[in-house]
């Protein structure tokens, strides 16, 4: 009895190891006996719970050694394949590719062939021998071509590890052999490092100056036939990224994107006219010109405009006209003539005397190079005086001229005229001005002119200091990119429009004083600016230094006076003048040493700031609590990178026209972006009044000037253009203050681009390497050791050392020498 009850017992047992699947069927325990299992007569699908299955399931992708047979698909077998050469976030970007379904690209067994810690000085120092790092990268390449045979591209990321600086052009050319060795006659594609624009503080090693010499690198091997330009790898946000560089799977999916549309949708080998959607046809413009299909970025990835008859446009004038032209195409201008000065074909001394005679030297100079730009459209005629004054009729004479010449070669071209430029301050009047009021004459003979309509009003240049001059009339660096950013806003802007008015904000810095001004600019120019603007019913952004605001805060009558301005419609902003600027309020993010150093090598008089007197958080708090209940939204800030609060709105240089604001992120802080430009005199007002004339009626116009521009001596520039505005639109629907701008217009209607833009006080790193933006990237160049950039021995590359407003570099020895602040900005 207990031998059969031990027996059954067995039984029992075997009986549930089977059933719970620890024993195959087919098995045999013991003795017994059991019938061949036989197979379903329907298959069953893989469930991923075993090795051999066909499914990777979730253990085996959490380990992909665990069960490559399933984890590591075949080799796809169609007519193309990518493999590539990179680091970790070339492996991100791979598999946000992967992810998306993609098929093209080869599919790296993490465990034996991952590329994490590839830089580029890490290719090359295991080519070299020099270092052998924890993996063998060209092995783990050599791996994958084995894998894949039907690879026919490399896709090559240049990746930075904050070593690159040490190499050089022929060190990227030794890799790009060594790969052309190991994959003969495949075509290779080099792509850049990305941008990580917060890991200045060294979290992706690769920083701005890796971003920059890879791109460096791919510009030359581009040139010189030995790759193909690949794709342009997404910027991500924070919020993409895992860590300072590398993407989680928001940001893989975007990189991976990227691959696909380069790769898998053709762009490699299209042109933007073959690719259709947002792509530009033969007859569009991207962002000025027709560019490579493979630039995703500028060109297939943004809509285009239809693109009008090229204009090509003329000039007649004299040396300083030649000083605003170059200003022009320092900011990437491309309408005007290009005149070979050196070949002889130089304005110089072309006064207005020396254009009345016919027979004169210039006008063969005008000839010659007329000749050589038969499609000219339009000519800039600067009234240049000399030594003698010049008649009305004797003016009129030289438009005849200008006018016979243009029909001589069959031109029919617009005539635009402008008077001589103001040149305040000594010795303007012994070496330029030597016919008393001669801008004024200039001036009344050009109007008489327009109004007879034998030509067109041109730009009115902005007046040049002595700072902005290399002598009493020629415009040093500073003085040609004014001027050439008044000829672009004008030329390249297009006809006034009939299509309504557009969007308007005014903006008012009210910078720090020395303290026992306070009361009396509150009384003399600020409160009469507003009661102004209440007039002409026009919303102000009333910007305040920190020294205002706690003058405000300590003196009731004038708070409770801004708090009625505010109620009224007015805007309590903030403007922020960093250490860098010569009107430091005090307050930074930065260090305390690094801050009040900067502002040193920036003093120049007795009321300067020289400690850090808190943080901008500090600041902004302080701000909030005069703007209450209301919150502060906007401002204009300088030191970008370090002293951004926590503020949604930003006004910045770069001119008075905006299609579209940019959205950027600063010192972890993202937010949009509108240019503003100055007004405070006649000159400046009538810049004004004409371009706001060729907006459209959903663009924005905004402008700025500072409190103490202003006096009621009669109708001023400032008050002039509030009359101006409320003539043009009487009701104030358009007018706006800077937060009302973007809340009620900008953001509703999504007129915002990703990025940075040339005009938007950053200099980011495209910029420095295709130096196609003067006015961003007017930066010093170093020494090799750590130094601040106090004049010219440091900075060889700054003309004037003597300039009186640039905001000089400088660099963190804590940081590797590397590059904190690469762009001027100067005082408004």
């Amino acid at each position: 009895m207990q031998k059969s009850l031990a027996i059954a017992l067995i039984f029992g047992l075997i009986t549930v190891l089977i059933l719970s699947g620890c024993v195959e069927q087919n098995q045999k325990p013991g003795p017994t006996e059991f019938p061949e299992f036989v197979e379903p007569q329907e298959p069953i699908e893989p469930t991923g719970s075993r090795c051999g299955d066909g499914v990777c399931g979730p253990a085996e992708q959490a380990n992909p050694e665990l069960c490559p047979t399933d984890c590591i698909p075949s080799p796809p077998t169609g007519e193309s394949m990518v493999g590539f050469v990179g680091c970790s976030i070339s492996n991100n970007a791979v598999q946000g590719y992967l992810d998306n379904w993609g098929e093209n690209f080869w599919n790296p067994d993490r465990a034996t062939e991952s590329y994490s810690g590839g830089s580029l000085n890490a290719w090359h120092t295991q080519l070299t021998g020099d270092h052998i790092e924890a993996y063998d990268y060209w092995a783990r390449f050599e791996s994958m071509l084995a894998r894949y045979p039907e690879t026919d591209k490399i896709w090559w990321e240049m990746c930075g590890s904050g070593k690159e600086s040490g190499m050089a052009y022929e060190d990227a050319l030794a890799i790009l052999n060594a790969i052309k060795e190991r994959a003969p006659g495949l075509e290779v594609y080099a792509t850049p490092m990305p941008e990580f624009p917060e890991t200045y503080e060294g979290v992706c090693a690769a920083g701005f100056d890796s971003t920059t010499i890879t791109e460096n690198f791919i510009n030359q091997l581009v040139q010189e036939g030995e790759v193909k330009q690949g794709p342009i790898m997404d910027v991500l946000e924070d919020y993409e990224r895992s860590d300072g560089c590398h993407a989680n799977e928001a940001g893989q999916a975007i990189w991976g994107q990227d691959l696909m549309d380069f790769f898998d949708l053709g762009i490699a080998n299209k042109t933007c006219s073959e690719l259709g959607g947002n792509a530009c046809t033969a007859e569009e413009n991207c962002n000025g010109k027709l560019l490579p299909a493979s630039d995703i970025i500028r060109c297939c990835s943004i809509s285009c405009e239809t693109n009008q008859e090229e204009e090509v446009i003329g000039f007649v004038g004299c040396s300083a006209t030649h000083g605003a032209i170059e200003g022009y195409f320092n900011l990437g201008g491309e309408k005007f003539w290009e005149m070979d000065r050196e070949a002889g074909e130089s304005y110089s001394g072309c006064s207005l005397k020396k254009w009345s005679n016919p027979r004169d030297s210039c006008w063969q100079i005008f000839e010659n190079v007329l000749n050589q730009y038969p499609d000219t459209t339009k000519i800039w005629w600067m009234q240049c005086s000399g030594s003698f004054e010049v008649s009305y009729l004797q003016t009129v004479d030289i438009l005849n001229e200008i006018k016979a010449k243009l029909n001589e070669n069959g031109i029919s071209a617009k005539i635009y005229a402008t008077p001589m430029p103001e040149f305040p301050g000594s010795p303007s009047t012994e070496l330029c001005m030597q016919v008393q009021n001669a801008p004024q004459i200039t001036k009344d003979h050009i109007d008489q002119m327009v109004s007879e309509e034998e030509l067109n009003a041109g730009p009115i240049l902005f007046p040049l200091d002595n700072s902005q001059r290399k002598d009493g009339c020629h415009p040093n660096e500073i003085g040609q990119e004014i001027w050439g950013t008044e000829l672009m806003e004008f030329f390249d802007s297009g006809e006034p429009n009939e299509t309504g008015v557009p969007y308007s904000y005014f903006v008012v810095h009210i910078k720090r004083d020395p303290e026992s001004d306070y009361f009396n600019h509150f009384y003399d120019y600020l409160k009469p600016l507003v009661e102004s603007a209440d007039l002409y019913n026009v919303k102000l952004t009333l910007q305040f230094s920190p020294q205002w605001i706690e003058y405000l805060l300590a003196n009731e009558n004038e708070k409770n006076l801004v708090k009625l301005w505010q109620k009224n419609g007015h805007e309590i902003s903030i403007i922020h003048p960093g250490p860098a600027h010569l009107s430091w309020d005090g307050y930074s993010n930065m260090q305390a040493q690094d801050a009040i150093n900067t502002s040193y090598i920036r003093g120049t008089g007795d009321d300067d700031i020289h400690e850090l007197l808190g943080t901008m958080n500090d600041f902004l708090e302080m701000a909030n609590e005069l703007a209450y209940p209301e919150e502060i939204k906007s401002g204009t800030i300088t030191n970008k990178w370090t002293d951004v609060p926590n503020i949604q709105y930003l006004t910045a240089g770069g001119g008075s026209r905006n299609k579209k604001a940019v959205k950027q992120t600063w010192n972890g802080n993202k937010v949009y972006t509108i240019g503003i430009s100055g007004l405070w005199n006649s000159g400046l007002l009538e810049n004004a009044k004409r371009d706001y004339e060729t907006l459209n009626e959903e663009e924005i116009f905004g402008v700025v000037t500072h409190h103490n521009n202003f006096t009621k001596n009669g109708i001023n520039a400032i008050e002039g253009w509030f009359e101006y505005l409320s003539n043009k639109d009487p009701e104030g629907i358009k007018r706006k203050t800077v937060t009302e701008t973007f809340e009620e217009h900008i953001l509703p209607n999504n007129l915002v681009i990703e990025g940075r833009v040339c005009g938007d006080s950053f200099c980011d790193s495209k910029e420095r390497a295709e130096n196609n933006c003067a006015r961003d990237c007017d930066y010093c160049t170093f020494p090799s050791d750590c130094t601040w950039c106090t004049d010219k021995a440091d900075c060889p590359q700054c003309a004037d050392p003597t300039r009186e407003h640039p905001e000089w570099g400088m660099r963190n020895c804590e940081q590797g020498n590397q590059t904190i602040f690469y762009n001027f900005v100067f005082n408004q």
